[in-house]
């Protein structure tokens, strides 16, 4: 069984790629026949064939819960192994050291990041700065507003220093917050060279999608 909405994820991406456009899905699947020999049962998908695509939604939900379902907790713990060490490479050589580490399918290359893909496709990425105010945040009952703030800048990962800023209040008062979300399970925290990197947990992240959606009183 999967926890923290993780089945309602899966069902909503299922519902979606169901109920794509007829249109939407010839465009895509032409791009992808232009670079590689696709299989024939893949025409009724791109007719829009309700059967065809109600099959595939089956086959992906069937193969969802036989092969990754049982080892959903062990594949989030090894996620959350993996992020601390890419925010030790952050920590080390910044955006260079991180970018440039993340494996033989992707290829650093300032100011673009390659990837292996089926098809050419350009996307621009910007990362939002984090903007948590501490009179509006849902956990703030639960947590203290202060609290739930923090924790609600750290899904992207913030230093010490970000987190004061942000919240107006000293770098004691922030570590005393982290300190309880750490022992609580919601943050980790990586320390290089005298820097302090806070990072949200799988724990974290899903309360704070709790308390997006109302269920936290």
């Amino acid at each position: 069984m999967l926890r923290t909405g993780d089945c309602e994820t899966l069902q909503a991406a299922v519902d979606t790629l169901v109920h794509t456009p007829p249109p939407r899905l010839r465009t895509h699947l032409t791009r992808v026949a232009a670079s590689r020999r696709l299989p024939t049962w893949t025409e009724s998908l791109a007719g829009g064939d309700g059967d065809a695509l109600q099959r595939l939604g089956d086959a992906l939900r069937t193969y969802h819960l036989e092969t990754l379902a049982p080892f959903w907790q062990r594949i989030h713990a090894h996620g959350d192994a993996d992020r601390v060490i890419r925010l030790h490479r952050l920590l080390r050589g910044g955006t260079d050291g991180l970018l440039s580490g993340l494996g033989p399918r992707f290829r650093w290359r300032q100011p673009v990041l390659e990837a292996d893909y089926p098809v050419n496709h350009a996307v621009d990425w910007a990362r939002p700065t984090p903007t948590a105010r501490t009179d509006d945040v849902p956990l703030g009952p639960l947590l203290g507003h202060t609290r739930a703030a923090v924790l609600g800048a750290t899904p992207t990962g913030a230093s010490t220093v970000e987190l004061a800023r942000m919240q107006a209040v000293t770098h004691p008062a922030i570590s005393q917050h982290l300190k309880v979300l750490r022992a609580a399970g919601l943050v980790i925290t990586v320390r290089k060279a005298g820097r302090s990197f806070h990072v949200a947990t799988a724990e974290g992240r899903a309360l704070l999608r709790s308390g997006e959606r109302g269920e936290i009183p």
